[in-house]
């Protein structure tokens, strides 16, 4: 497989363009730390002033600026991460925290959805204006040895490219203690607060959004992977421009044949009209998945899944002393195909099309008042309507549109300079849907080494259009003649327009300790109550010498749920040690039940970093250690453990690796369940990767 140059080769020249205005690029590159020591100096050659006169109220005078929140747990360096060869979401995060990794059996960075162990969420960026619409924990199905392909993936398949998320945009990721937001259950941890020129600094962050260099990145490993992408941040016309690029594509191993995606991304500084500052953004992202059946077929086309997610959004933002504002209005549409292969061998309905499209209208605002140095007030409020288009083979069509709002208000209060409580409630209505209040009670604080946060929450959870509004279908296959025995199979699906919200209530909490300079300790976890849980549940049987297997959305009841985890980080001299441990309980019924998740599990890491040609070399050498207890759901595998080796060296402004993973081809099952594999679908086994991460510019 080939990267498409054009787009890359089009970045780089508009990068050298832009080098013409070195002034320009150095500005728009300087950290904002340094921009502050800059004007400082100004500011002590400018001329003084007499004091005001006699009567002035002299704090008034006085520019007292917000406070900036302490952190839950140490930053993740996302560029330092890079050049280690982390290039997903997932490569990221998981050695820092604790996650349900459903990994699907493709070569490259690692992809698959990402859950809070406990069953709280998926694990997202900040808080996306047009959430994904798909399934809410399905179990993903595939075979080729009866003919199916990998069915529903494009509905069901909720990992982080869902909202489009590139690693590449990312700076670092950062746990502040205080929340301003309240979407959803479990924010304190379900939520990542990205840092970058991608994205908008957070509420109470007065740093702004940090340093970003224009980098370039690109990687080949086994199972003809590639990835190739650049970003470039640059300054026209006295405004900031950002732009980025990124195709990925690699092998997959059956079901899967292959996967491609491919992004967009832009962001521009618009001005100011009055104190507002307005910007301008909007990504495309493409994405497709071919499975194995009928790839060898020079007649046929194999199955796939589709994606399709554009958007474009503009935004107005005040940062001021006492009152800060922050307005955005946006139009996205995202769309999903299920497409079967076209070999009339395997399935009568062959070549046909399930599609969904969801075109989306959101605006959303945001206002923080602090009327007393220790004493803010938030509010909030979300609106969109959007239209949900279904289209596929012998159901009726569905053309409908849907509004829906969720308003928010809470107040802030600061105990000391590195503590504080709040209070947050919010009201959320959906048309068609009962709608139903959330509360949410919190606490925080910090020390020189210690640092945490408790919430109690009653918080839920709505099920999805595609939960909701699936209508029942029926497919018909037949196993791959003469390769395989013959089987024939009906497949099932359908969703419930009767799922009500389901609601997380108790506690949620994180604490964390530094005992000495180099050793961090974090530990967090959750103990609440689920009410209406929902999802969807797979089920297969013989009948009739027919192979029926059905995907059903419906209630879960009610029960509790927990979860617990410990995340070390000891750095001494050239070595340090990391990782993270978790355990979670509660009912096999209830949430999480795709991928048949074990309940317990350890990611770990030794990194050695020798320095040679007295500091001219810094090399990076690590070991990785992945184990994870039994599965015992639709899929059942005993527990496991693979090992990652890699090499590294840092040159400053970049960085290349080797990195060998599962070097011991132990090959565990992914999160596809195929009843062929019952340990779940064999991900790629041993694979090498190796790429290079470039700051083009400091």
């Amino acid at each position: 497989m080939r990267a498409e140059a054009g787009p890359l080769l089009a970045a780089v020249v508009l990068l050298g363009c832009s080098s013409s205005f070195p002034g320009r690029i150095e500005a728009a590159s300087r950290d904002a730390d340094s921009t502050r020591a800059t004007s400082a100096i100004a500011d002590t050659t400018r001329r003084t002033f007499p004091p005001p006169p006699s009567g002035i109220d002299l704090g008034r005078l006085t520019v007292e600026p917000l406070p900036q929140p302490p952190e839950a747990a140490p930053a993740i360096d996302v560029t330092a991460e890079r050049k280690l060869g982390a290039a997903s979401l997932e490569d990221v995060i998981r050695f820092h925290r604790a996650v349900i990794l459903d990994m699907l059996p493709v070569s490259g960075p690692t992809e698959g959805a990402l859950a809070l162990p406990d069953g709280g969420g998926a694990i997202r960026l900040g808080i996306p204006l047009e959430p994904a619409q798909r399934t809410t924990d399905e179990p993903l199905i595939g075979s080729i040895a009866y003919g199916w392909g990998a069915p529903w993936m494009a509905f069901a398949l909720g990992d982080p490219r869902a909202e489009e998320v590139e690693a590449l945009d990312l700076d670092s990721l950062r746990f502040p203690l205080d929340r301003p937001s309240f979407r959803g259950p479990g924010e304190a941890l379900t939520r990542l607060i990205p840092r970058g020129p991608a994205f908008s600094a957070p509420p109470g962050d007065t740093a702004g959004p940090g340093v970003s260099r224009t980098t370039l990145i690109y990687q080949r490993g086994g199972g003809n992977a590639q990835l190739a992408g650049i970003r470039l941040q640059t300054t026209a016309f006295r405004r900031r421009l950002y732009a980025a690029y990124t195709r990925n594509e690699a092998n997959g191993w059956s079901p899967l044949l292959s996967a491609k995606t491919s992004r967009y991304a832009l962001r521009a500084e618009l001005g100011r009209v009055g104190v507002h500052r307005f910007e301008l953004e909007g990504a495309l992202h493409e994405r497709t998945i071919e499975d194995s059946v009928s790839a060898g077929a020079l007649s046929e086309t194999p199955g796939r899944s589709e994606w399709d997610r554009r958007r474009i959004a503009l935004s107005a933002s005040h940062q001021g002393e006492r009152f800060r504002d922050t307005w955005r209005v946006g139009f996205g549409t995202e769309k999903e195909t299920w497409i079967l292969s076209t070999d009339l061998n395997l399935s009568p309905q062959a070549g046909s099309r399930e599609h969904w499209e969801f075109p989306t209208l959101s605006a959303e605002g945001s206002v923080t008042w602090r009327p007393a140095s220790k004493l803010t007030w938030l509010a909030s409020l979300r609106a969109a309507s959007r239209k949900v288009l279904y289209r596929g083979p012998s159901v009726p069509e569905i053309h409908s549109r849907f509004e829906d709002a969720r308003a928010h208000a809470g107040v802030r209060l600061e105990l000391t300079p590195q503590a504080g409580m709040g209070l947050d409630g919010a009201y959320d209505a959906r048309e068609t849907q009962p709608s139903f209040s959330d509360a949410r009670a919190s606490l925080w604080g910090a020390t020189g080494r210690a640092r945490g946060r408790l919430d109690l929450e009653s918080a839920h959870e709505r099920p999805t259009w595609v939960d909701l509004l699936t209508p029942a279908t029926l497919h018909d296959f037949v196993s791959p003649q003469p390769a395989y025995p013959l089987v024939q199979s009906l497949l099932f699906r359908s969703g419930d327009p009767g799922l009500r919200p389901r609601r997380l209530s108790g506690p949620v909490g994180s604490a964390g300790i530094t005992p000495f300079e180099g050793f961090d300790l974090e530990l967090y976890g959750s103990y609440r109550r689920l009410t209406d849980d929902f999802g969807w549940k797979v089920s297969a049987d013989t009948s009739g010498g027919l192979f029926d297997v059905s995907s059903i959305a419906g209630p879960r009841g009610s029960g509790w749920v927990s979860h617990a985890a410990l995340a070390w980080d000891l750095r001494r001299g050239p070595f340090r040690l990391r990782g993270v441990g978790w355990i979670r309980g509660g009912p096999d019924s209830l949430s999480p039940q795709a991928g048949s998740p074990p309940r317990r599990a350890v990611e770990a890491a030794l990194e050695w970093r020798p320095v040679l040609f007295k500091g001219d070399l810094p090399l990076h050498i690590g070991v990785a250690s992945h184990a994870s207890g039994p599965r015992r759901g639709l899929i059942r595998e005993a527990g496991q453990v693979t090992w990652d080796g890699s090499l590294s060296a840092d040159f400053g402004s970049a960085g290349a690796f080797l990195r060998v993973r599962d070097v011991f081809d132990r090959r565990p099952g992914s999160a596809i369940w195929d009843p062929a594999f019952p340990a779940g679908a064999p991900t790629p086994g041993r694979t090498i990767q190796a790429g290079i991460a470039w700051s083009l510019l400091d």
